[in-house]
């Protein structure tokens, strides 16, 4: 991976900078889950996984704490700066590899002691979430923990979706909060970095798929997005935290 300078987007927001890939972007918050990763990270049994590292917020503070590290992201740019930011001393316990979920991250079978995947699941469909987090399941070995961030519907800019969310979950579907034109719920500032598919999930969806692919579910919930625009701030429930462990 190279070293060369790559500078970071302006921020739109205190706290959100923009992806270099168009894919939304990275928040400079450290949430609850987040903070558990990086708190269980220099204990883990093996190496950590940081997929969707983007410019490296978690994987930089979970480097701080002594953790051996795997930042992973599909756009090299990202990684690059994630290099530039680690402190020279802390480079050794630094790999950067670049892949995407479902498919493109080939990893030895209970390799890894914990993963973070944070903020990613939500550009998937549901048949790619759960390929994704089977692979975690195979790569993580037994004691290592999964902890798993997301965006939900009850977002202030979703108003006008939610209802829909409501319906097709009073309906039974396994994925109510599938939406194929998600720009259009947007601020106009933001769409231009949004993809035009986006998946919101809540706690049980997770957790579901996290018990079917073998892992022990320790802790579900929302998280109350205070990273976010004030405008798309809500109830509190804008995102979603899991904590899973193979047993």
């Amino acid at each position: 991976m190279s070293s060369n300078s790559v500078e970071m987007p302006d921020p739109v927001s205190e706290m959100l900078i923009p992806t270099l890939n168009l894919m939304g972007f990275m928040t400079a918050w450290i949430d609850p889950y987040t903070e558990a990763f990086v708190k269980f990270a220099p204990l883990a049994p093996k190496a950590c996984l940081d997929i969707g590292a983007a410019y490296g917020i978690a994987s930089l503070a979970a480097l701080a704490t002594g953790a051996e590290v795997i930042a992973c992201d599909p756009d090299r740019r990202h990684l690059e700066i994630c290099l530039q930011k680690t402190p020279s001393h802390q480079k050794n316990r630094l790999r950067l590899l670049q892949g995407s979920l479902p498919d493109q991250i080939n990893l030895e079978e209970e390799s890894l002691g914990a993963i973070l995947c944070s903020r990613v699941l939500h550009f998937l469909t549901g048949t790619e979430i759960e390929q994704s987090v089977r692979n975690m399941s195979r790569w993580l070995c037994s004691g290592g923990r999964v902890y798993l961030i997301a965006d939900t519907p009850y977002n202030r800019f979703l108003k006008s979706f939610l209802p829909i969310y409501e319906e097709r979950k009073h309906r039974g579907e396994l994925w109510p909060g599938q939406i194929d034109n998600f720009p259009q719920f947007m601020p106009a500032e933001l769409a231009p970095n949004l993809p035009n598919f986006f998946h919101t999930l809540d706690p049980d969806i997770l957790a579901r798929v996290c018990t079917q692919m073998g892992l022990i579910v320790e802790r579900k919930g929302f998280i109350s997005r205070i990273d976010y625009l004030p405008d798309a701030q809500d109830d509190g429930r804008e995102g979603i935290g899991i904590i899973a462990y193979k047993p």
